[in-house]
């Protein structure tokens, strides 16, 4: 089979891209992967051409805006025209599509419309003042609901995302969850881990709700990775170490004993996942996502305070931090990228052999 996929390069998509370029290509399948937003990173360059290596993979970079960039006007028109330069040479039996708008694409291969988030849910969920009125957001309007309208099937990482999106827009087409994976490789040796948690994420991103963790009581080192702002002022137990590559993330995972997710708004959460699995507890922000994603898999907090005591009892009790590592490790296991890659594959088969129906009966 012949899949394009389409990504960005400017938040986890990217992880959930090469993931599920690397499981559809070690099942015989071909992958077209086309990136948008900006150019790739020396990181993503670097895991592009690792994937590349595999004849029946094919990167293509480009700094097509995406749809809920500022300068969206001609996010759609331009990424058209590529994808379908792109389509006419690879002929793709079905296109996976990680931004909205290329639902509307004119192509006959079914369409995947994969909703990894969306602007209005977000704004939902932040509780800011309402997003004005303006020519961006109607056109992010226009984009989002018309690849909706264009869709075969929606995809989204959890039934939750997929009841937001569903509050802002119309989607009338087959709706399916398929969870989000992840595969993170063992380490050579063993890592001595220090008392200390973990937080990643753009700072300044209202969403990842960084200003929780100012506000609680810290009885040991936090430590945020992620892009950072002018607010981000350090304390003797909260740091800002700044943007780390893949291999650095999971090597600081690796020396630690918790993660902390404060988010607001995380439609999967995929770090939350690669700590887990790099034997973190998982702490999250009691919201719908998140509860659907790590059941009893992690402990839940709902502001500073039930935060603070979470810590402050993991921090004096050994044996419940064991307990807490075990049951967040466990529930990650779920969460495999072939798992990805079969719920992918699933709905894809179950496309084509619908589009073959139809044109028999035409």
């Amino acid at each position: 089979m012949r899949l394009l996929l389409t990504s960005d390069t400017v938040g986890g998509v990217w992880t959930f891209s090469c993931e599920l370029s690397r499981e559809l290509i070690a099942r015989g399948h071909q992958v077209l992967l086309v990136s948008f937003g900006r150019a790739p990173s020396p990181t993503q360059t670097a895991e592009a051409a690792q994937l590349t290596k595999c004849v029946q993979f094919e990167y293509v970079a480009s700094d097509i805006p995406l749809e809920w960039q500022p300068d969206n006007q001609d996010a759609y028109a331009l990424g058209e025209s590529l994808l379908l330069d792109l389509s006419k040479r690879f002929r793709p039996d079905v296109l996976l599509l990680s931004q909205f708008c290329f639902g509307a694409l004119p192509i006959s291969a079914p369409k995947v419309v994969i909703a990894h988030s969306d602007v209005l849910s977000w704004a939902d969920a932040v509780g800011a003042a309402p997003l004005a009125d303006d020519d961006w957001l109607r056109t992010y309007r226009v984009l989002v609901q018309t690849g909706l309208n264009g869709a075969d099937l929606v995809t989204a990482p959890t039934a939750a995302m997929l009841r937001c999106l569903q509050e802002n827009f119309q989607v009338g087409v087959a709706k399916r969850v398929v969870a989000n994976g992840r595969s993170v490789p063992q380490p050579l040796a063993d890592h001595e881990r220090k008392m200390r948690a973990v937080a990643a994420g753009r700072m300044w991103d209202p969403a990842k709700n960084f200003a929780l963790l100012r506000a609680t009581d810290l009885p040991f080192p936090v430590e945020v990775a992620g892009e950072i702002d002018s607010e981000a002022v350090a304390t003797d137990q909260l740091r800002w170490i700044g943007q780390l590559g893949t291999d650095g993330l999971l090597g600081l995972f690796r020396e630690s004993v918790l993660y902390i997710c404060c988010s607001l708004y995380e439609p999967f959460g995929l770090a939350a996942l690669e700590a887990a699995l790099c034997g973190c507890a998982v702490l999250a922000y009691d919201i719908p996502s998140l509860r659907e994603v790590w059941g009893d898999g992690a402990l839940y907090f709902h502001d500073a305070v039930t935060l603070s005591s979470l810590l402050h009892m993991l921090n004096s009790d050994a044996a419940l931090l064991r307990v807490a590592q075990a049951q967040s490790g466990e529930r990650a296991q779920r969460y495999t990228s072939a798992a990805m890659a079969e719920g992918y594959l699933q709905a894809v088969e179950h496309l084509l052999s619908l589009h073959t129906e139809a044109a028999h009966a035409a």
